[in-house]
């Protein structure tokens, strides 16, 4: 069994000791009623849902869109990546392999951090959030942990973002990052900007106080695991890994998603490639989400 496998049921064994439910999935206590909103509240979230309405919070650009806005309906910040190109998967474990070449064809927005308990619960509370998640905390600045695939879609749907794709979430991490030693193969630089199991001290910690990456992004690595919108296979269906693959998002028939990132729990080496899967409606205090805006191509400046 591989260290990465090893590390996964490490995670399996931590779920059940810490009371933390089935780790395939938990069925929620009854929970209060939905604040329903009107059609027009409805109609003014969708009409915010374009970057272009949004705070602006650094004025360079890139790709022709300023490179940091907060969306003033779920108080999230977003960073810009740009289109680029890079390798993807890795070349020593079976479930990242094979490693190769990847091309995101336009500039997306990622938010900065982990979604907070405190974003869930404005969404909750004005925009006709599900209370039914059993989040893990009241303190609104840790990350929204106990919340399935189903419940990240839901909250993405509401504002107009969507889950990222694991290749969008790879790139994030580790796309298009100069320097020949990488931040996250160094003990020190990597508990500098990760929460794992070697400073963590067992616990989750609020987002983004840890050193953000070279692309403006706090805790890819460590904290909580991060649902993406693929379905999970062991191992990517490439043909050739020459030849790029443009904008993939896989979507094969087994039920299972993928998770990516680690967690507070994971012990060193963390890496952007590894992978976990569990199905949609698994909640875990080990799972939380990250959102992405895309860009339309007619809006590319």
């Amino acid at each position: 069994m591989s260290a990465r496998h090893l590390q996964r049921a490490g995670l399996l064994l931590a779920l059940a000791a810490s009371g933390c439910g089935d780790p395939n999935g938990t069925t929620a206590p009854q929970a209060p009623a939905r604040n329903e909103i009107s059609a027009e509240q409805r109609a003014e979230l969708a009409r915010l849902a374009d970057p272009a309405s949004w705070e602006l919070l650094e004025a360079e650009r890139l790709d022709g869109w300023p490179k940091k806005l907060r969306d003033p309906r779920s108080g999230l910040v977003f960073a810009l990546l740009p289109a680029g190109e890079f390798s993807m998967g890795s070349s020593t474990y079976a479930a990242e392999m094979p490693r190769h070449l990847v091309r995101l064809s336009r500039p997306f927005y990622m938010s900065t951090t982990e979604l907070s308990v405190g974003a869930w619960k404005r969404y909750v509370e004005l925009h006709g959030g599900d209370p039914a998640p059993p989040i893990a905390s009241d303190d609104p600045t840790l990350p929204a942990t106990n919340l399935s695939w189903h419940d990240a879609q839901a909250y993405a749907k509401t504002y107009g973002y969507a889950l990222p794709t694991e290749a969008e979430w790879e790139y994030a991490c580790a796309g298009g990052i100069a320097g020949a030693t990488p931040w996250w193969s160094e003990a020190a630089s990597l508990e500098r900007r990760a929460w794992i199991h070697a400073n963590a001290g067992e616990r989750l910690h609020p987002v983004g106080t840890r050193e953000a990456n070279e692309h403006g992004l706090h805790d890819l690595l460590g904290n909580a695991w991060e649902w993406c919108e693929d379905t999970f296979m062991s191992g990517y269906a490439v043909a050739d890994p020459a030849v790029a693959q443009v904008d993939p998002l896989w979507t094969q028939t087994p039920p299972h998603r993928v998770l990516r990132g680690g967690s507070w729990f994971t012990m060193p080496p963390a890496h952007p490639t590894d992978r976990t899967a569990d199905l949609p409606a698994a909640r875990s205090a080990f799972y939380g989400v990250r959102l992405v805006k895309r860009l339309p191509p007619s809006s590319i400046k």
